[in-house]
């Protein structure tokens, strides 16, 4: 009995990733399973301390990736927004050497 219930388990793995494959979307699968993971923890509505705790330093780590983002993103577009005035006044000023 066990080992005719075993054998349909023992089956080949029908996953065709590549190592390659595998090993680059690690950390997606790892980071979606922990969006999941939160996701679940809210939708059950957290109950023992320990829970809660965990649900907040989860989303504390997020906001502090989302802050980071958006303070780069910001610095990139005063950088681009500055060198773009720059080659506008190159521009302005070839522009006028021509004529």
């Amino acid at each position: 009995m066990g080992k005719s219930q075993k054998s349909p388990a023992m089956a080949t793995p029908t996953s065709k990733h590549t190592r390659s494959e595998c090993s680059a979307s690690t950390s997606t699968i790892s980071l979606e399973k922990s969006y999941a993971d939160v996701l679940d923890s809210i939708d059950k509505n957290p109950t023992s301390l320990y829970t809660r705790l965990a649900l907040v330093e989860v989303l504390h780590r997020q906001f502090q990736a989302l802050r980071e983002s958006l303070e780069f993103s910001q610095e990139q577009l005063a950088s681009l927004t500055a060198e773009n005035q720059m080659l506008k006044d190159r521009v302005k000023t070839l522009t006028n050497g021509m004529t």
